[in-house]
């Protein structure tokens, strides 16, 4: 019986473009480094290189970001040394995208709880209030 191994299961394996944002969080990047990683999607991954493609000009010319990033992906896979390219163009799946769908989300699911809570209902049906979107937090 085969199965497939995703990176996330597994330190050795090759990344494929959807384990890029779990693979971000193991690298433990900080500053530059993090902000491109962030901000970046995998575009390609084999044996002697590695590809993003970030829409910021800034941070996908950067060679400090660039370096640096280099340098945790290859400490992270040590089974062989890889060169980090970096693409400037258009992104649809980034670690810093899924943060903000995962948190926007999360808000739209505390506002429809709030919403929906019988006892805020009946708060603004007695006060003649009104419940503020905006004032809804998700924890």
């Amino acid at each position: 019986m085969h199965t497939e191994t995703t990176a996330a299961e597994s330190d050795n394996a090759l990344p494929r473009p959807a384990d890029w944002v779990n693979l971000v969080e193991k690298l433990h990047v900080r500053g530059l480094e993090a902000q491109l990683a962030r901000q970046s999607e995998l575009v390609a991954f084999t044996d002697s290189t590695i590809e993003l493609r970030c829409e910021s000009r800034v941070l996908s010319s950067n060679p400090i970001a660039i370096t640096g990033l280099e340098k945790r992906l290859n400490a992270h896979f040590k089974d062989q040394t890889r060169r980090l390219k970096v693409q400037q163009g258009s992104v649809q799946a980034t670690p810093a995208i899924e943060k903000a769908q995962v948190k926007a989300q999360e808000l739209a699911g505390a506002q429809k709880l709030v919403a929906e809570s019988p006892t805020i209902r009946a708060l603004i049906q007695e006060l003649d209030g009104m419940l503020v979107p905006s004032s809804v937090q998700a924890s």
